[in-house]
């Protein structure tokens, strides 16, 4: 009931005539800068901090493209200029319904080097400047996984002109 600080100091407020208020500090873990500081600190004044505060964080967290966690989120926070802790900043997080979205895993895709299929041989020996358009062409393959499944794409490019003279595309599993 007591855990969050402004309860604590409303309750230490409406005891002071009762104990002591550096005896209830200590006993509820509540700072006494901070309950006097609640004291003499305008509500409507903190109510625009905090209203300035979550429009900061939003921004962030859009900008951050809802990557920003607690952590990345607190330093950004600080970089602007406020003065917050890392527990606030999750605490604020959750009630703001900011979560961020999970990095995808890259799941890399290597060449299978024992198949069965006949290699071609290198003919260019690591060569690769032509004095002349079409007299050395390389080639490469590359696969882009996609939402919809994976893309195949394969480019054919002159050495002397670096400009590619070919390309095609293979869709696999696309819906």
């Amino acid at each position: 009931m007591l855990g969050r600080p402004e309860v604590k100091y409303a309750f230490i407020r409406d005891h002071r005539e009762a104990f002591e208020i550096a005896i209830m500090c200590e006993v509820l873990d509540a700072s006494r800068r901070g309950f006097y500081d609640g004291l003499t600190r305008d509500p409507i004044e903190k109510d625009q901090r905090f209203e300035f505060l979550k429009e900061a964080m939003q921004d962030i967290f859009k900008k951050s493209r809802q990557t920003y966690g607690a952590p990345r989120m607190l330093h950004a926070l600080l970089a602007r200029g406020f003065k917050i802790g890392k527990e606030k900043v999750a605490r604020l997080m959750r009630n703001l319904g900011l979560r961020p979205k999970a990095a995808k895993k890259f799941k890399g895709a290597t060449t299978d080097s024992k198949h069965k299929f006949p290699i071609a041989t290198n003919k260019l020996n690591q060569e690769f400047e032509a004095e002349r358009p079409n007299t050395k062409w390389v080639g490469e393959v590359t696969f882009i996984e996609t939402g919809e499944g994976w893309l195949y794409l394969a480019a054919v490019l002159d050495l002397c002109t670096r400009k590619i003279v070919g390309w095609a595309m293979y869709a696999k599993n696309v819906c």
